[in-house]
């Protein structure tokens, strides 16, 4: 059974505890890479286009070569394969390999159920640096952002719920550290407004649309949808209110950074 870790940086444990460790910095992005995407794995032609190993000029031979000698370093000392391939995609081994990101989304699947153990994945995560590393593809940056609102997604769940100040704090802070990881589309920055609020963080929730109207304003000349305005109104309104208000008394986040 392999520990895969990547928060906080790639580590890699084999059955016995020791670390795999690898020089290339391609192979290294393809196991974070389909540690990020989890069961749903990532098309074989796609996970090619991203790949540039060996100095071979095919996409998709260059990615044989990868996982072939990949396969062929871990074979030797008995341990498994990290990955299998299915029709077209390829996907983490989830019988061999125990990711912290896969036991992040069981946790964040099963939403307030989890209880303390979700928020004690969170406060690692609020801890430390969220998925570092030299990793410069597209396809990189798009699996962190998904993840990175996945997150945001079960934090909202979690914030509905009674909570503590120092539990409403940690909350706030594991947001702060994805602040500049999410997509700046108005899906998300709903999820951010309905989470302040249910933060009590009136300054946090009132920055972010301020943010996002000076935003579209100097780059679009337009103002913030209807809708966003109606949203920010109702949630004030009902935050002050709320003798909760601001408690945490945290700064608030812009997502413009």
């Amino acid at each position: 059974m392999w520990e895969l870790t990547l928060v906080g940086g790639l580590r890699l444990l084999n059955s016995k505890g020791l670390e795999f460790r690898t020089r290339s910095a391609a192979t290294a992005e393809v196991i974070v890479l389909l540690a990020l995407a989890g069961d749903k794995g990532i098309r074989r032609v796609d996970l090619a286009s991203h790949v540039d190993y060996s100095g071979v000029s095919d996409p998709d031979a260059s990615l044989s070569v990868l996982l072939h000698r990949l396969r062929v370093k871990l074979s030797k000392s008995g341990n498994p394969d990290l990955f299998i391939q299915r029709g077209d995609r390829i996907q983490i081994n989830s019988g061999v390999v125990a990711s912290d990101i896969a036991r992040l989304r069981r946790l964040l699947s099963a939403g307030p159920a989890s209880g303390s153990a979700l928020l004690a994945e969170l406060e690692v995560l609020s801890e430390k640096e969220f998925l570092p590393g030299p990793y410069r593809s597209m396809l990189f940056s798009e699996l962190r952002s998904e993840f990175a609102r996945e997150i945001l997604g079960g934090i909202l769940e979690v914030s509905a719920t009674p909570l503590g100040f120092s539990q409403r704090s940690l909350l706030a802070e594991v947001i702060r550290k994805l602040n500049e990881y999410l997509a700046a589309d108005l899906s998300t920055i709903e999820l951010l407004l309905r989470t302040f609020a249910n933060l009590g963080l009136k300054d946090s929730l009132l920055g972010t649309y301020l943010d996002v109207e000076e935003r579209l304003s100097e780059e679009y000349g337009d103002v913030a949808p209807a809708h966003l305005a109606n949203l920010v109104e109702t949630l004030v309104g009902a935050l002050d209110a709320s003798p909760v208000s601001d408690r945490p008394g945290k700064p608030h986040v812009p997502i413009f950074g």
